[in-house]
């Protein structure tokens, strides 16, 4: 995957969450971790997520016009 450097601002509440998890996957896989690897780690699952949640959501909204 092609990478590009970005700037952002992130709440401190959040910045702690991702640095206790890149603590917490530099301890158990003994290998080290960037910031920016964990956070694309998260981005990554939060867009599967919300994919996921948005799809559940839309089928839903079908199923009903339908009246299942």
């Amino acid at each position: 995957m092609v990478k590009k450097r970005v700037t952002i601002t992130i709440d401190k509440e959040f910045d702690e969450k991702i640095r206790q998890m890149q603590v917490d996957y530099i301890t158990k896989s003994n290998k080290s971790w960037s910031y920016s690897s964990v956070l694309s780690v998260v981005i990554g699952e939060g867009i599967i997520a919300l994919s996921q949640k948005t799809k559940n959501a839309k089928d839903e909204k079908q199923s009903r016009k339908r009246g299942n």
